[in-house]
């Protein structure tokens, strides 16, 4: 499935549950939650396509509100690039983020649109290599910013599932020293990613 099939699908959801709002007290729920998730993610205007990633985090629901952090990482992937007349350049990238986050349930059912927004430590690492050539290593530390937004289901029992769309707005600027991928210098990276989490 697409990037765009998959926010698209993402959207439906929010609607539907923002027609599902349910205005009476649901009663007691649990309020803390240790988290795991798997995600996608791509760079926009640059040559990285979708990759996997995964998470780990604990969150509490404060009434309408949920405050947690999180650990975000990538698997690294290799992309191959030809350029002519017949030079091969392999890119293997990836990042890690440490987040703290507040989100905002829309609604009190049992399925709810949230929205949520936070910073970041991120790292952010690639390793440019010619076939037969030279090793080009970069690597980024700073803080940033993110916004998400998603449906949760399932919010009236112990386990939940969140269905979530978020984009990392690094404070810095990223690239491989001497690396055809980014072009010469360093280019600005913000990773999307479209991914499910489960908590208990």
């Amino acid at each position: 499935m697409s990037p765009k099939m998959m926010l698209t699908l993402l959207s439906l959801l929010v609607l539907i549950g923002s027609a599902q709002a349910q205005t009476t007290d649901p009663g007691p729920r649990k309020d803390r939650f240790w988290s795991t998730g798997i995600f996608g993610a791509f760079g926009p205007g640059t040559n990285m396509t979708f990759f996997p990633g995964a998470l780990v985090g604990w969150s509490s629901d404060i009434k309408e509100y949920n405050i947690g952090t999180d650990l975000r990482f990538t698997w690294p992937k290799d992309d191959t690039l030809q350029w002519p007349p017949d030079e091969i350049e392999v890119f293997q990238y990836g990042f890690i983020f440490w987040s703290l986050t507040a989100r905002r349930f829309l609604s009190q059912g049992d399925v709810a649109p949230v929205i949520g927004a936070g910073i970041d430590l991120a790292v952010i690492y690639g390793r440019s290599s010619h076939i037969g050539g030279s090793i080009s290593d970069g690597t980024r530390t700073g803080f940033g910013t993110h916004v998400t937004f998603g449906v949760e289901v399932l919010r009236s029992t112990k386990c939940r599932l969140t269905l979530e769309a978020r984009a990392d707005l690094p404070f810095f600027k990223f690239g491989v020293p001497d690396g055809h991928y980014y072009g010469y210098g360093e280019s600005y990276l913000m990773p999307i990613t479209i991914g499910i989490s489960y908590h208990r």
